[in-house]
């Protein structure tokens, strides 16, 4: 990784969070970032990276983003913060299918709800559906997420009622996919056929052990997506689940071989 490249665009970005109040210093930003001042002061004057939680933390001051995909959102055309972040808090340091869809971000609000959330996932896979198809499964609620979808601009229903998704290649936030994942499971998961994948693992590891599943669980993720774009088709698939510790700790990082 080009430490040079990532230094030069972090000391830009504190430039910039200096020079948009006058009361700002350097002092304040080690404070609101939660590090010590010699370290943001080795960073402009030494040229000096820090470690990289420490990074992260500056990162997470300049910007007022608290999330690492907010963070890649927000630092979207500076290539050197973009590879820090890939490859110190992404699990295989390397894009996937699902970097290369495009955050939501306020349109979100649109599918928050439950019935226009899968109903936009019906809609906006490649398998054309019909609204009727949407009112046999749903009912009038299902119709009515539908109109939502269609005001907002998200869907267009054809003349011959078939649905086209206007807003495609999209990524939902965690705390979406979090809120509406148990009822997709309840609704779509099902329990009368062998020809659907399930598994329940819960084990203590050490953390290089934590950070080889994650490896384990990005490849698949990655995989998943390659096969999905090199096999379009009649069946309209969904793909869930999620790995984390039984903690109420975030994850932990990957140790470094």
């Amino acid at each position: 990784m080009d430490r040079t490249n990532l230094v030069t665009e972090v000391k830009g970005q504190i430039d910039t969070w200096l020079s948009a109040k006058e009361s700002r210093s350097v002092t304040a930003l080690a404070r609101a970032a939660g590090v010590s001042e010699s370290c943001v002061r080795r960073l402009c004057n030494d040229d000096r990276s820090p470690l990289p939680d420490n990074m992260l933390k500056i990162l997470m001051a300049v910007s007022q983003k608290s999330s690492i995909e907010d963070l890649k959102t927000h630092f979207e055309s500076s290539n050197g913060i973009q590879r820090f972040l890939l490859h110190n808090y992404s699990f295989l340091e390397k894009a996937t299918y699902i970097d290369s869809c495009t955050p939501l971000l306020e349109k979100e609000k649109s599918i928050d709800e439950y019935l226009p959330f899968v109903v936009y996932l019906m809609s906006a896979n490649r398998t054309r559906i019909h609204k009727n198809e949407i009112t046999r499964l749903l009912g009038l609620m299902g119709e009515m997420a539908l109109d939502s979808l269609v005001s907002d601009g998200f869907l267009k229903i054809e003349a011959d009622g078939i649905i086209t998704a206007l807003v495609t290649d999209v990524r939902p936030s965690k705390e979406l996919i979090r809120k509406h994942l148990p009822d997709l499971t309840k609704m779509f998961f099902k329990l009368d056929h062998d020809f659907n994948g399930f598994a329940l693992m819960s084990e203590s590891v050490s953390k290089k052990g934590y950070g080889l599943a994650m490896d384990v669980y990005e490849k698949f993720l990655a995989d998943m997506g390659e096969v999905i774009q090199n096999n379009p088709g009649e069946v309209p698939l969904i793909v869930s689940g999620f790995m984390d510790t039984l903690t109420i700790e975030p994850y932990f990082r990957k140790e470094q071989n």
